[in-house]
């Protein structure tokens, strides 16, 4: 949202209904949603007056539209649950979010303006896993959950969709005109005691090194904004690496 005040357009690519920031309420900070412009964004006059009230009238049109669709056999309810369990579902869902990702790339080149995409990828998620590419995996059957060749493998596969997005970023002369944070939320079967990876390029290699200190995932929006020189507004918690 701060940087969509100063002129970034703002995108966010998650999962509909679990990494959602309408669903959420994130009022305001992003223009793009899942691909799509974002329904919820409330017009400044009436950020102090009738917020509350535009969201909800927003999320309840919403919820009205798709129930009238269904009802009249124009499109099929989505199922929440098969976007997170079933990878014919997320595993599409990745490469959508990445292409959605590369044409926003492409208008705001286009368009000179700066660019903040959050992007959430589900491939290495869940208790099975189903990688488009067996190495580790090959030949052998998937019988019980969190079989650790098939979780390898899956990680084989995002470290390939993050080379994309890296190699596209070079492509069109933007990598060394970008962070790339590189980030999660959990290690494997959704533990939060494991030390996981924050990986954070900066433009020409600024700052590069091991900070061998505990951070955490609130520490990435101060050091954005350091490296900007914005000020952290008092409100938010985390510090600058």
């Amino acid at each position: 949202g701060i940087l969509k005040n100063i002129g970034y357009r703002t995108i966010s690519l998650g999962v509909k209904y679990y990494v959602d920031v309408s669903a959420f309420n994130f009022q305001n900070a992003f223009d793009i949603v899942n691909c799509k412009n974002n329904p919820y964004t409330i017009p400044s006059d009436a950020l102090y007056s009738f917020e509350k009230e535009i969201y909800f009238f927003n999320s309840i049109s919403e919820r009205i539209f798709n129930r009238v669709n269904r009802i009249f056999l124009i499109v099929d309810i989505q199922n929440p649950h098969k976007l997170v369990s079933q990878p014919e579902y997320y595993l599409l869902q990745d490469q959508h979010r990445i292409a959605c990702f590369r044409d926003e790339l492409d208008n705001t080149i286009r368009n000179g303006k700066p660019l903040f995409a959050h992007m959430h990828l589900m491939g290495t998620h869940g208790d099975y896993y189903y990688p488009s590419t067996r190495v580790f995996s090959e030949g052998k059957t998937q019988d019980k959950r969190l079989m650790v060749d098939f979780y390898d493998d899956t990680i084989l596969v995002f470290d390939n969709q993050v080379q994309q997005i890296v190699q596209y970023l070079t492509d069109v002369g933007q990598f060394e005109n970008t962070i790339f944070i590189l980030y999660t939320d959990h290690s494997k079967n959704y533990d939060t005691r494991d030390r996981i990876p924050l990986i954070i390029h900066f433009p020409n290699g600024d700052h590069k090194g091991v900070i061998s200190s505990n951070t955490q995932n609130i520490d990435i929006a101060p050091t954005i904004l350091d490296y900007l020189n914005i000020e952290q507004p008092s409100w938010m918690e985390g510090n600058s690496l």
